[in-house]
C-alpha cells in the first residue's frame, strides 16, 4: 500500500470516527429538543420562533450532515483499499472542496472572514489534501 493509500485510510478512519461522534451528539440534540417544543420561544427579527422546534431543526441537519461525513468515510477508506474505487469519493471530495471554496469566499466578500475562522481554514486544507490525495491514489491505479 502507498503512502498516499496509507494516508486517505488513515484520514478517512478519523472521518468515520468522528462523524460516529457527530451522529450520538446530534441525536442527543434532536432527543433532547423534543423536550423543549413549545416551552420557551425567543423573538428573532420580529418573529416568534418555538426555540424547542428550532433546536430540533439544527439537531437533524447536523444529524444528515454526520450521516454524509460517514458515508465519505467509508467511500475514502473503501477507495484506500482498492484504487479502482477511487472514483465516487474523487467525486464527493471534489465537492466538499469545492463548498469549502463557497464559504471561504463568500465570508471574505461578505466582511465575515472572522466567522469562517481556523475551523474553516482546516477543514479547506483537509479538503484539498483529501482530493490531493484522491488524484494522487486514481494515477497509482491507471499506473497498475
Amino acid at each position: 500500500m502507498s503512502g498516499a493509500r496509507k494516508a486517505l485510510k488513515v484520514m478517512s478512519i478519523l472521518t468515520i470516527v468522528m462523524a460516529i461522534i457527530q451522529i450520538v451528539t446530534a441525536a442527543l440534540i434532536v432527543f433532547g429538543s423534543s423536550f423543549m417544543v413549545g416551552m420557551q420561544e425567543a423573538e428573532l427579527n420580529g418573529s416568534t420562533v418555538d426555540v424547542g422546534v428550532a433546536l430540533m431543526g439544527v439537531g437533524v441537519m447536523a444529524l444528515v450532515s454526520s450521516v454524509v461525513s460517514l458515508i465519505v468515510g467509508i467511500l475514502g477508506v473503501r477507495g484506500a483499499n482498492d484504487p479502482s474505487k477511487i472514483g465516487p469519493y474523487k467525486v464527493i471530495a471534489i465537492i466538499g472542496l469545492a463548498l469549502c471554496v463557497i464559504q471561504a469566499a463568500a465570508s471574505l466578500f461578505t466582511g465575515q472572514i472572522a466567522s469562517f475562522g481556523i475551523s474553516g481554514v482546516l477543514s479547506l486544507v483537509f479538503m484539498a489534501v483529501l482530493v490531493f490525495l484522491a488524484f494522487k491514489i486514481e494515477k497509482e491505479g491507471m499506473q497498475a
